[in-house]
Order: structure tokens, then C-alpha cells, then sequence
């Protein structure tokens, strides 16, 4: 840390040298021109001038209020040298970055087990690389977990299974756009490409001083998980995805949990005891496109849904069917015949209980496969409604009418929503859709 001192510093300390030797000796003359203050005061002016600067800087130095003021004309790390210094003296470190966070989507030609390598390096550029994020172990997908993709025609395209991966750096670079990744190590003969459907976000660099300081307020504290400040100053100590934390406790309008009703007078009352923190993430934008009415998976994966392109197309399942009749699938599951209970029913479709759920989807099959299948009131057959059939299909896909429905996964916040219809007369003039 350089210091300089100019005409108008040792002006200053001249000034204050002949007000101080002025006050201490009675009899002396330090006025401009005077052989005393030439031979003492301008003598000293600049090496007081010099300590006087040196002072400063290091009053600076010893306050978190002031310590952004330390100059770093010469060197541009001297204030974040300053700040990790006496935050120190709070056992406290620097955050060094955060690393991005994504989920990639491998795209499967055939439905079979698929086995992730725990040390499967995902390579968006050469030196972008991800790794997979699933705490160092290899990630196994059966078959069955893979989410079969349809074409236009109804047809299954191929297959599709998500893979959570972490940057192997921390850092900006890191959020990358939505795209295929340009190449990957081989995990299997049978995915044909991997790509990420959203923006990354998440990496950040090392933390500024700027932040570093503002979360000073919370680090000055114990460190054991009994308030707010301290489970501030401990969770993001520890976790730098950590944004900020909302703890609230006894007598908050969200907490719930120490809250009981006493029996005689029907009073209700908090009881203390506990604590709830909420951790404020980073948020990843992102976007979803579809058609109005068309087929889409259950976002829950499920596979609940039944039906019969032959039967329907003689005589509609909601002229014969109504929820709680039980649909006993009598052939080619792989699983001895099983009865399910009906809970929803539609023209051409049967939803039935997500408690027991079918165990594969034919219609992902390829070719399709058919159950044997017959629906009634009465055990053991259940045949009293609908005999025997043959050509049924089981499915994850559903399709409604005026509906579309958003893949599976948490959602922070929709912001908007869009049709793509210029010649509508509500269109947006500047891009063409109806917001």
C-alpha cells in the first residue's frame, strides 16, 4: 500500500505543527518567514504529513464501516486484503465461488438399464466440463424409469431420462445456455446425445468485498443454531449456494408446528420449541413450450392410464363405465392378473387409482404392447360390465381438451404465459403473442 503526500498535505501539517509548537512554547515565533519554522517546522512538515496518512489508513483499517475506504490506488486487492483481515478476527473466510447446478437430459434409442458412471465427464466446450452431482455414486435408470418421447404421428420417437450434473468449476463460466452438450465419456451404446433444456445458473465467482462485508452483520455472532443470526452466519458460512435464510419461530404467523389446542376451552396457543429456516436458493429461469390439447406424460410419471382404441371406437367407455368399477388386467403384464380400481373416466380413457398403479406402459413398447383386459363390479372376474378384450394399451400420456400441462418440477414463479397467435386481436403487436 503506497502512500503519497502532496503540496496541500504537508501544507496541512505545517499548519497544525505551528498551531501545536505555538501552544506548547510561549516564547517562540513559528510564523511563515520565521527562522523557526523553517528549521522546525517545515523541517518535520513532510514526515509528519506521512505518518499522519499512514494513521489514516490504518484507522481505516480497524472499522467495518470505513475499511471499503482503504486505498488501493497501487494495488486493487489491498481492500479485499483489508476486509479479509479483520474479518478473520471472526473466524469468518471468503466465499470462493459457487458452482453451477443443471440437469441434463440423455436421449435413449432403446428402452433398456442405463448405468451412469459416478466419474462421467459432460462436456459442454472443451473447457466447460461437468460432472455428474449425485454425492460421488454411479447413477442407475431402469428401464422402466425412461420417459418415452412421441412424434407427430403418435409414434415413440425415443427415450429420455434426466442427469443431475455440477460444474467442475465454480464460477460464471459455467451458465451456460440451453443446448446439446458437444461431447460426453460413453456410458452407453444406446444414448444418442445429451442436452439441457434451461439456462444454467448458480456458478458465481469469488464473493466481493461488498457482499463479504454486508454479510459481516451476521457473522458477529454465536455459532450454534439457536436464532436467526446465528443460523445465518452458520448456513452460509458453510453452504455458499446460500443466498439468504428466513428463520421464524414461536409466535410467527407461518409457524405451525408448536401450535395446540387445549381441550377445555378450545384455546389455541403457540408452545415454542420450535424452529423453521427457509433457504433462499439461486432461481433458474427457464421455458415451456407445447400445444393446446395435445398428449402430455403425467408430471408425476405415473402410469395410470388405460385404453382401448378398438372399444372406444364402437361404443364410448362413458356410456358403459363409472369411477369405483375395477379394470382387471388378465394378460401380458409382468405381473400375475391385477385388478385397479377406476377413478376417473373419459371418452376414450381410463385414469385409475395412483395408489396402485400399472407397472409399465405398453404404448411406450415398441411395437405396442396389448393387455387382455375386461371391467365390472363383480369378483373374481370383473367381467359383468365389459367382457373380455384384447387390445388394450396402457399410459403415462394423458390429453384434455383446452389444457396443457407443465413438465414435473418445483416452480419458483410462472411469469408469463403466451399464445402464438398474430391474428389474434389481443396479439402484442411487437411479438405477435397473446400474453
Amino acid at each position: 500500500m503506497a502512500i503519497e503526500v502532496n503540496a496541500k498535505d504537508v501544507n496541512d501539517a505545517e499548519n497544525f505543527l505551528e498551531e501545536f509548537l505555538t501552544d506548547s512554547v510561549a516564547d517562540g515565533d513559528y510564523t511563515d518567514g520565521t527562522a523557526l519554522r523553517d528549521l522546525t517546522v517545515k523541517a518535520i512538515a513532510f514526515n509528519f504529513a506521512y505518518l499522519r496518512k499512514v494513521a489514516a489508513q490504518v484507522r481505516v483499517r480497524q472499522s467495518l464501516k470505513t475499511i471499503s475506504e482503504v486505498d488501493t490506488s497501487d494495488d486493487p486487492e489491498a481492500a479485499d486484503d483489508a476486509v479479509d483481515e479483520i474479518l478473520s478476527n471472526w473466524f469468518a473466510g471468503r466465499q470462493t465461488g459457487t458452482y453451477t447446478h443443471i440437469t441434463a437430459y440423455a436421449h435413449v434409442s432403446q428402452p433398456v438399464d442405463i448405468t451412469v458412471a459416478a466419474e462421467t465427464l459432460f462436456y459442454k466446450t472443451a473447457d466447460r466440463v461437468f460432472v455428474l452431482d449425485n454425492n460421488g455414486e454411479d447413477l442407475f435408470v431402469s428401464a422402466e424409469e425412461l420417459t418415452a418421447l412421441f412424434s407427430s404421428t403418435g409414434e415413440t420417437s425415443d427415450y429420455v431420462f434426466p442427469i443431475p450434473l455440477i460444474a467442475e468449476l465454480p464460477g460464471t463460466d459455467y451458465n451456460i445456455a440451453p443446448g446439446a452438450f458437444s461431447s460426453f465419456d460413453a456410458f452407453s451404446p444406446y444414448v444418442t446425445r445429451v442436452e439441457t433444456l434451461e439456462t444454467a445458473s448458480g456458478g458465481e465467482g469469488v464473493e466481493t468485498s461488498t457482499d463479504y462485508l454486508e454479510r459481516a452483520s451476521s457473522l458477529v455472532t454465536v455459532r450454534n443454531l439457536i436464532n436467526a443470526r446465528s443460523n445465518d452466519a452458520v448456513l452460509r458460512e458453510e453452504f455458499s449456494d446460500v443466498k439468504r435464510t428466513l428463520t421464524v419461530g414461536m409466535g410467527d404467523p407461518e409457524m405451525a408446528r408448536d401450535l395446540i389446542k387445549e381441550d377445555a376451552t378450545g384455546i389455541e396457543m403457540h408452545v415454542g420449541a420450535h424452529m423453521d429456516t427457509f433457504l433462499f436458493m439461486n432461481t433458474v429461469e427457464t421455458s415451456f413450450s407445447g400445444v393446446v390439447g395435445a398428449p402430455y406424460a403425467r408430471p408425476d410419471g405415473l402410469i395410470v392410464v388405460f385404453r382401448d382404441a378398438t372399444y372406444t371406437g364402437v361404443t364410448l367407455f362413458t356410456a358403459n363405465v363409472t369411477p369405483g368399477m375395477v379394470l382387471r388386467i388378465k394378460a401380458y403384464l409382468p405381473i400375475e392378473p391385477h385388478d385397479y380400481m377406476i377413478r376417473e373416466v373419459y371418452d376414450t380413457t381410463l385414469v385409475v387409482s395412483t395408489r396402485v398403479p400399472f407397472p409399465v406402459a405398453t404404448d411406450e413398447q415398441s411395437p405396442v404392447g396389448y393387455v387382455t383386459w375386461s371391467i365390472g363390479h363383480l369378483a373374481p372376474g370383473f367381467e359383468d360390465i365389459i367382457p373380455n378384450q384384447v387390445t388394450g394399451e396402457t399410459s403415462r400420456q394423458m390429453q384434455n381438451s383446452g389444457r396443457i400441462t407443465l413438465p414435473g418440477g418445483p416452480v419458483y414463479l410462472i411469469k408469463d404465459v403466451t399464445i402464438d397467435d398474430p391474428a389474434d386481436l389481443d396479439a402484442d403487436s411487437e411479438d405477435g403473442l397473446v400474453h
